[in-house]
């Protein structure tokens, strides 16, 4: 008999969850996607076996389909994360598929501002926030750095 070990903080507990379960139904093909959303919710997703809200705009659901099981999480910025797992590539792409049609990725944002995760470390405990930020645009950057370089940062 195989022992597997799992090594994760508790904070990650629902993540583990699914991960157990994934070994426990021997689903051999793993996958990790990330995307933008607009969407603001996950209570559209179907086969929802497992949620989870962790506070502070952060939730998660498991999602178990008779050919795979999927952990997504959304936070209060858009931010998809979804771990899938299946018996093989085509189950992936199906699973993949039917969350991004209910989490459509976003459409490229022109404002000039960004959301960045910025990290810290508070004793044990990673802890993230996300500013938004203006940045240039490709053209500026393109113009700015044919027209001196190094680029400045004091101009």
């Amino acid at each position: 008999m195989t022992t597997i070990v799992f090594n994760r903080d508790t904070y990650d507990l629902p993540l583990l969850l699914f991960e157990k379960a994934a070994v426990d139904r021997e689903l051999s093909r793993w996958r990790h996607a990330s995307w933008r959303t607009e969407a603001t919710t996950l209570e559209n997703l179907r086969h929802v076996a497992f949620a989870y809200d962790h506070g502070a705009g952060f939730r998660a659901v498991r999602l178990e389909a008779q050919d795979g099981l999927t952990f997504v999480s959304l936070d209060r910025q858009g931010h998809v994360e979804a771990w899938l797992a299946a018996g093989g590539d085509a189950a992936l792409d199906r699973l993949q598929d039917e969350i991004r049609q209910q989490l459509p990725v976003a459409p490229d944002d022109d404002s000039g501002r960004v959301a960045v995760r910025f990290w810290t470390l508070q004793g044990n405990e990673p802890t993230s926030v996300v500013r938004t930020v203006a940045v240039p645009g490709w053209t500026d950057v393109r113009r700015i750095t044919r027209t001196r370089w190094p680029p400045s940062l004091a101009a």
